[in-house]
């Protein structure tokens, strides 16, 4: 048997090496085979594969055992040879990385594709061969995610994150999702890295693709555009926590707002880049609370107000500024929660017999958003209310959904369903079965308040009519029309037949024995008739058999106007019931106040009979009587109602041009403590306005001593307390003040008969009131000390052996007692705290308290607690003094130092922000019409105090030992006057 001769590729092949020959002879039988009259080309482009590449063999190695493509194959070999020409072991890379897209890539991608990696190994320096190696070793990953146009920024990509991530990693890690963008989507993206910074160009390049895929091409290309020049201005430190959360943030806008939402943050990243991570994180909530068109105007005063201060403007867009807020929700019949809140929280406490604290959420829809958990006491409503035409109507909205969320407590949705809010919004059940069954139950619990509230019946009535021309929702336009009075007169055809087959399915929920349970098990039955997803607004999102209900005879319509009615059972014409007389509406009025008396501070329900015929009255109930912000409203307790008119108004809120004032509010009972947490504004001098509800303030109870302190203080200071009583007693002739320029009276007023015999020798008239009188005036004075109990006060008092903290109880020790000789009002608060979300103030004796045995005891046991955040605790104090009548206020802060606490202010090591906000809340105490008076013991308050407050409202002690005696000197100077 003779062998056969072997060709010019064989013997080429065996002269380069033997382990490459023996892997033609495996391959050579196959690829006759396939390619035929082709094998002898593909066979010669081995060979020279082979002595290009020598003496590295993966090269060819790859290129034998590659997908067999007699066109590809040639086009390959070019590219490949083109790089052993630079590089045999980079030749085998490239071979090795690109075999699997013989045939898939043509020549110029494969050309384009090896001139980025010659350029990789060329530029790069000393680490130029393994970067180019990385580069083509990914050659698959990158030819299947790219275009040719992107490798040459893919490789510079490579060098400009090469500080944050090795290049071979950076190949490596090629999101996969790229491959399915497009064109414009993957130039954003290369582009938008190249911009940033290496550390934040790993974030955008590595996590960023996976967090966008649920946007559609165009949204994702121009967030990325936005990204991109947001790196223009942007901190690094903010674009770094925004960039993992681009895809929530995004999806989280309404899909119907989103190419708005982006359209201004284009402009804003365009305008003012700096403020681009801020806009981001509150893009939903804007478009949750406006239209996009008042959202441009907004837009546009945030950019206005960045180009002066970038803080400002960062602030602003971040919804952290007072100025934000007001603008953001400025409409001229637009009803805020903040307005009306104070109304909405008595209204629910009194229906559920539960306090709860409103939270703002969303925009608004019929069907109320479910709590996390039925153990909230938080009520979730819009932050606003603008889809009808009045304020009124509007207001009326908000006292609908309050009385649906009344009737979860009342009528046991969250008793019988403890977790509802997780089971329907579980993942594996339908999305649309949280919209159902907010449907379903919201319609069982319109029956039953309607049923005992006949008042309120009237008002879901009235909502069911209004809303039906501008519903949220499918959802809510079918619970529309089954509220209603008149039953499907006027209502559209498709939303007709879409109710024709949901509303025969709500019938049973009617009944006065209809459960939660029952309203989830209709929901999850209708389920099927919608598409699962949430497109529900419109025609959009109806069940797929109304298409054929539209064209079906008269006789298959929706029910007739004589289905089950809220209240059923009694005639109602839609108007709401007569106002009974006075006499009887202020004995409703004080049956209030008996009940929450008998409660002894507790919440409870009162009986059906008792709240039909208050809620019928109307009991004085105008929604928009709490006025004011929720950090002003929020929050209520039984014992803040007692001895009150449901219908009394509060002030209003300050329009623009009035002194800036505290907002405030207790919003939520601390469970470990249960005590009441405030909200207050916090002055940011580097943005120039106010941060809302920046602070969480609480009232702590101090844990008394039984008095042994003031008695122990009192005898301490036995020689000392006698003498201030009497100063103090002095205090009381003082009350007649002289009358002057009298014509008839006690005594002459010499200088006014020395004037008048100027005037006779002067031959004009003189005056004839030359008499003076004494006339008895009575002391109306109210003071407040505020002790600061940081603990910086345990320390040892300088020239004493004891602690500032104990020589500052003794000074108020000896007040205390002085002032109840002479009856002053007065109060007694401390303040501590240890960072923005727990400022803490201590109530030691209140205006109207006795000095009793409990105040003695609580000044007792005033100790040193934590750090000094003067600002908030002024602005809660002011509140405690904003309902004294007397004329003449006073407060007193007693400190040993400057505001210090552990974020008061983004430096730590500058005290500037704490001096600034101290001094507009001093400022805010003047302008409420109360006189502060700063005493310090710190030798070195001159430099501060002067920037907090004009020099006569301050005072530094040298002797620490010397305030008990100076402290009642101090106190007859600021109230000689009064």
């Amino acid at each position: 048997m003779t062998s056969r001769p072997r060709s010019s590729a064989e013997r080429r092949l065996a002269q380069v090496s033997r382990v490459v020959a023996d892997a033609f002879d495996a391959v050579a039988p196959a690829a006759r085979r396939a390619l035929g009259d082709d094998f002898t080309p593909w066979a010669d482009g081995a060979a020279d594969l082979a002595e290009a590449a020598a003496p590295a063999h993966g090269a060819v190695l790859a290129y034998l055992h590659a997908p067999r493509d007699a066109v590809a194959s040639a086009a390959w070999n070019v590219t490949a040879l083109r790089i052993a020409a630079v590089s045999g072991t980079l030749a085998a890379s490239f071979c090795e990385g690109s075999a699997a897209m013989v045939g898939r890539a043509d020549a110029a991608t494969l050309d384009a594709w090896a001139d980025a990696g010659i350029a990789l190994r060329a530029e790069a320096g000393w680490r130029g061969e393994r970067v180019a190696h990385a580069f083509f070793a990914a050659t698959a990953a990158g030819l299947h995610a790219l275009r040719p146009e992107h490798f040459v920024r893919f490789g510079a990509l490579a060098r400009h994150l090469r500080p944050a991530l090795d290049e071979p990693l950076m190949f490596r890690a090629l999101p996969v999702e790229v491959a399915h963008w497009t064109v414009d989507e993957r130039s954003a993206w290369l582009a938008g890295a190249m911009a940033l910074s290496p550390e934040l160009a790993v974030l955008l390049y590595r996590d960023v693709p996976a967090a966008l895929h649920a946007l559609t091409p165009r949204h994702r290309a121009a967030l990325l555009d936005v990204v991109r020049h947001a790196a223009a201005g942007a901190s690094g430190e903010d674009l770094a926590a925004v960039l993992p959360m681009l895809g929530p943030l995004a999806t989280a806008i309404p899909p119907g707002a989103r190419d708005a939402a982006l359209a201004l943050a284009t402009v804003v990243a365009d305008a003012f880049p700096a403020g681009v991570p801020a806009l981001l994180r509150t893009l939903a909530r804007v478009f949750e609370e406006t239209t996009p068109a008042h959202a441009a105007t907004w837009t546009d005063r945030g950019i206005a107000v960045g180009t002066r201060s970038r803080a400002a403007g960062v602030a602003y867009f971040g919804l952290a500024s007072r100025t934000s807020l007001r603008v953001l929700r400025a409409s001229g019949t637009a009803v805020t929660l903040d307005e009306v809140q104070g109304g909405l929280r008595k209204l629910v406490h009194m229906l559920s017999g539960e306090s709860a604290v409103p939270r703002p959420s969303g925009r608004f829809q019929l069907r109320p958003p479910l709590e996390e958990s039925h153990e909230s006491r938080m009520v979730a409503l819009p932050a606003a209310i603008d889809c009808l035409d009045t304020c009124e109507d509007n207001a009326r909205l908000y006292r609908v959904l309050a009385t649906l969320l009344s009737g979860r407590r009342e009528f046991d949705t969250y008793a019988v369903l403890p977790d509802v809010a997780a089971y329907v919004r579980d993942a594996e059940r339908s999305p649309v079965l949280e919209d159902l069954f907010l449907l379903t139950d919201g319609w069982r619990v319109a029956c039953r308040m309607g049923a005992r509230y006949p008042g309120l019946g009237a008002d879901l009535r009235w909502a069911g009519a209004r809303l039906l021309d501008t519903p949220a929702s499918v959802f809510d336009a079918v619970l529309a029309v089954a509220l209603r009075a008149e039953g499907m007169r006027g209502v559209a055809p498709w939303l007709a037949a879409t109710a024709s087959m949901v509303l025969p399915s709500l019938t049973p929920l009617a009944a006065p024995d209809a459960t939660a349970v029952d309203a989830l098990r209709i929901a999850e039955r209708l389920v099927v008739l919608f598409p699962q997803d949430r497109r529900d607004v419109g025609p959009a999102g109806l069940p797929e058999l109304v298409t054929l209900l539209l064209d079906a005879d008269e006789g298959y319509g929706p029910p007739a106007s004589d289905g089950p009615r809220i209240g059923a059972g009694g005639d109602d014409d839609g108007e709401a019931p007569p106002e009974l007389p006075a006499d009887l509406l202020e004995k409703l009025e004080l049956l209030v106040d008996e009940h929450l008396d008998d409660a002894g501070g507790t919440g409870h329900a009162m009986t059906a009979e008792e709240l039909e015929r208050l809620l019928e009255a109307g009991l004085g109930m105008q929604i928009s009587e709490a006025s004011g912000t929720i950090a002003e409203q929020a929050g209520l307790y039984v014992t803040q109602l007692l001895g009150k008119r449901l219908a009394a108004k509060t002030d209003p809120l300050p329009t623009a041009g009035e002194p800036p004032g505290p907002r405030r509010a207790a919003t939520v009972r601390v469970p470990s403590t249960d005590a009441a947490v405030f909200l207050y504004d916090e002055w940011d001098h580097l943005i120039g306005d106010y941060r809302p509800a920046w602070c969480r303030l609480r009232e702590i109870d101090v844990a008394g001593d039984s008095g042994l302190f003031f008695d122990r203080a009192l005898a301490r200071h036995a020689t000392l307390v006698p003498d201030i009583r009497r100063c103090f007693q002095k205090v009381r002739p003082e009350m007649y003040r002289p009358v002057r320029n009298l014509e008839d009276g006690e005594e002459f007023d010499l200088n006014a008969a020395v004037e008048a015999r100027v005037e006779h020798r002067a031959r004009r008239s003189p005056s004839p009131k030359l008499y003076t009188m004494r006339t008895r005036q009575e002391r109306d004075v109210a003071t407040l000390f505020l002790l600061d109990m940081s603990a910086s006060t345990d320390e040892t008092a300088e020239g004493s052996s004891d602690r500032i903290i104990d020589i500052a109880k003794d000074a108020l020790v000896i007040m205390a007692s002085a002032l109840e000789e002479i009856g002053d009002a007065y109060a007694i608060y401390g303040f501590s705290g240890q960072g923005r979300d727990n400022v803490e103030v201590y109530p030691i004796k209140a205006f109207g308290e006795r000095l009793g045995a409990a105040a003695r005891s609580r000044i007792g046991g005033i100790e040193p607690r934590g750090s000094t955040r003067m600002g908030t605790a002024l602005r809660h104090v002011l509140g405690k003094m904003r309902g004294l009548t007397a004329p003449s206020r006073h407060l007193i802060l007693l400190s040993d130092g400057f505001p210090q606490d552990l974020d008061y202010g983004t430096d730590r090591q500058s005290h500037v922000y704490g001096i600034r906000d101290t001094a507009t809340a001093l400022r805010e105490v003047q302008a409420a019409g109360v006189q502060p008076f700063c005493i310090t013991v710190d030798l070195a308050g001159h430099d501060y105090l002067r920037e907090m407050c004009d020099p006569q409202q301050y005072l530094i002690i040298d002797q620490v030992a010397a305030l008990p005696r100076e402290l009642p000197k101090i106190y007859q100077r600021l109230v000689r006057a009064a």
